[in-house]
């Protein structure tokens, strides 16, 4: 299956006061809709030249695909999908030999040993992270660093930008809060933060409820939208576009928000 179409639908959204903005400028977001077919679409990423990938489910088979191919990149039975795109390298975690390993569409099978990989990302150094079990604890790993974190806690959700700073959820207090491996923790209050993303400028972006919705914040200009709709798995570039999935209608559309000065 092809991308059929992207979508022309674009719309304003509430302008933002933003820290960055030259005298008096306020930000808005440019939100735009990549996908438009009759399929699930989740797990987007963006490359620092603006190319999308993402995992489509249909039924039982799931692909991965990016803008910059405009074709399938992959066919897996057991895709987790383009969870790194970086100027075409996307890592994904599939089963090899009974456990979960990380691949890239580069380097092929990136880990070997017996235990479960999850959650895989990926730099423009080549940099990939995962997730897998120490102790009866998940623990972040990097091809590079090695083991990132041991404390005696659960650590998701990871993300790094190029610099080598590192993103993750643990709970704190029952709470999911946002941590990072150079700036220790960076959400607060009683309820969840989740799906971190950081780019190389340390803006970090994640999703927390805001008047009962799932919204996309940004560490510096705060919500991106704050319409009554659930968003998922936000992920930003370096020139701070972010891209997530929604439900229109009946399936999970990706979106582009492209921020912009008035």
């Amino acid at each position: 299956m092809f991308l059929r179409t992207f979508a022309a639908l674009s719309l304003l959204v509430l302008a933002l006061s933003s820290p960055a903005a030259a005298a008096g400028g306020k930000l808005t977001y440019r939100i735009t809709q990549v996908t438009n077919d009759l399929a699930n679409h989740f797990n987007p990423s963006i490359n620092d030249l603006g190319q999308v990938g993402w995992c489509v489910a249909q039924g039982t088979v799931y692909q991965s695909y990016s803008t910059v191919l405009q074709e399938q990149v992959l066919n897996r039975s057991a895709c987790v999908a383009a969870a790194g795109f970086n100027l075409k390298e996307m890592v994904w975690a599939q089963v090899v030999g009974g456990h979960s390993q990380v691949v890239s569409s580069r380097r092929g099978q990136v880990t070997r040993d017996a235990v479960d990989h999850l959650d895989p990302a990926v730099n423009a150094n080549g940099e990939i992270l995962w997730v897998q079990p120490v102790k009866g604890k998940t623990q972040i790993f990097s091809n590079i660093q090695g083991q990132v974190t041991k404390d005696p806690v659960d650590h998701i959700q990871p993300a790094l930008n190029n610099q080598g700073e590192i993103v993750w959820v643990q709970r704190v207090y029952g709470n999911g809060q946002v941590f990072s491996n150079r700036r220790g923790q960076l959400t607060f209050g009683l309820k969840d933060h989740e799906q971190p993303a950081v780019n190389d400028a340390g803006e970090v972006v994640w999703i927390e409820k805001i008047s009962a919705s799932w919204q996309v914040v940004s560490s510096i200009h705060g919500p991106i939208s704050l319409d009554i709709v659930d968003r998922f798995q936000p992920r930003l570039n370096n020139v701070g576009v972010v891209v997530w999935s929604q439900k229109v209608g009946q399936y999970s559309q990706i979106f582009k928000a492209v921020p912009e000065l008035w």
